[in-house]
């Protein structure tokens, strides 16, 4: 178990992505440019409301785009993550899976939701009249 001051002192490598959960380090799989695309995609589709609305400001990390080729252990690393996210103040969690072109949304109530991509993702307690379908999120990827 390392604590956050641990975690920061360890040296830095080329290529690996490290994170510290719970006292665990876990090495991250690089994202691809598929990835890089998808949150781009979704970065620039909350940008605009969350500015107009003054609401916060809009980060490209954490939206979590897992593909199914990975690991039951990322899987469960990943549902650490979303848990983790909704108990400490987030609002939602999407969880964006590219080869299925399909977005599941978590709501800190306990709902979650798949979405596949004829639907329309929306976030109707954070941003009122937001709803982005589902198919742009995968455009150009």
């Amino acid at each position: 178990m390392l604590t956050v001051d641990e975690f920061l002192r360890l040296p830095e490598e080329p290529g690996v992505k490290r994170e510290l959960m719970e006292g665990v380090v876990i090495e991250m799989p690089g994202a691809n440019s598929g990835h890089e695309i998808v949150k781009a995609n979704i970065h620039g589709e909350l940008s605009a409301p969350v500015l107009m609305r003054r609401i916060g400001k809009v980060f490209s990390e954490p939206i979590f785009v897992l593909n199914e080729t990975e690991s039951s252990e990322s899987a469960a690393v990943l549902g650490k993550k979303v848990l983790s996210y909704l108990r400490h103040g987030s609002h939602a969690v999407w969880v964006v899976y590219p080869e299925q072109r399909a977005v599941r949304t978590f709501d800190r109530n306990g709902h979650s939701r798949l979405l596949k991509e004829t639907d329309v993702l929306d976030c109707p307690e954070l941003l009122p009249g937001f709803q982005l379908p589902v198919a742009r999120i995968f455009e150009e990827t």
